[in-house]
């Protein structure tokens, strides 16, 4: 193996390495947009299922009558 088909080996490594790396770079924003959009929906969705349930109406709390007399 000569010399400059070693140096051409070694410059697409070095491109392959740095494709993955713009890839994983662009890929990244985005999944974390989706992501947060995702779980902002679910935590919409958990907030109003819980506002739709039924609620007892609460008793009311009598002081109790502690009078002395």
């Amino acid at each position: 193996m000569s010399v400059t088909s070693r140096a051409r080996a070694v410059t697409r490594t070095g491109v392959k390495v740095q494709r993955r790396i713009v890839i994983a770079q662009a890929l990244f924003w985005p999944t974390m947009i989706l992501t947060g959009a995702a779980l902002g929906t679910a935590a919409v969705i958990v907030v109003r299922r819980r506002r739709a349930l039924p609620h007892p109406d609460p008793v009311p709390v009598r002081p109790v009558d502690t009078a002395v007399g």
